[in-house]
């Protein structure tokens, strides 16, 4: 997994779509996505290094290219009890893009609640760059009210900033410079 964060932080395009379909009370509802990421490196373990912290109850594995040690990793702190201002509120840059990604915490496979949540990050970091939405053909005797979200957007530099889990939530703040950010949308 933290070869595949490494991955993602080298260079990723996401291309993909979102349905959202208008329903009774005027409430939008999410009806699913279909997301790819393309355009990948491939990073496997013989190609960067890797450290771990432990740090009971949690293991923590960064990956990094050859070149950059990992920094920060020996003053880890523990998770803190009170959850981090940019759980409510993204942080503001104009030099980056920041995103939240969250995921429901599996006990069976916690390290993958967290991959699932840095990748929820991405994910809304590719819509943040740009989106379009369109919305779906009515028919003569059904107004359906969907509409689709497409992104299609190249992240160069991807960085995984922070890490907060509650008793339920795994989240993950994920940031990419605004330089690092390309859409293909026309």
């Amino acid at each position: 997994m933290a070869c595949r964060s490494l991955a993602w932080s080298t260079q990723v395009r996401v291309k993909g779509e979102r349905l959202f379909e208008q329903t009774a009370g005027d409430r939008t509802e999410s009806r699913g996505e279909n997301i790819d990421l393309l355009d990948l490196a491939e990073i496997g373990p013989e190609k960067c290094t890797l450290d771990t912290l432990l740090h009971p109850p949690y293991a923590w594995v960064v990956a990094t290219d050859n070149s950059t040690p990992p920094q920060g990793w020996k003053e880890l702190a523990a998770l803190s009890a009170t959850a981090p201002l940019w759980i409510s509120s993204t942080p503001g840059n104009p030099s980056w893009h920041y995103a939240t990604g969250c995921s429901q915490i599996a006990y069976k496979n916690e390290p993958g609640s967290w991959e699932l949540a840095a990748y929820n990050a991405l994910v809304e970091l590719a819509f943040l760059v740009k989106s379009r939405v369109r919305r779906l053909d009515k028919s003569e005797e059904i107004e359906s009210g969907s509409s689709i979200v497409e992104v299609d957007s190249s992240l160069r530099g991807v960085q995984f900033v922070g890490h907060w889990r509650d008793r339920e939530v795994a989240y993950v703040l994920a940031r990419v410079p605004v330089s690092g950010a390309t859409s293909h949308l026309d």
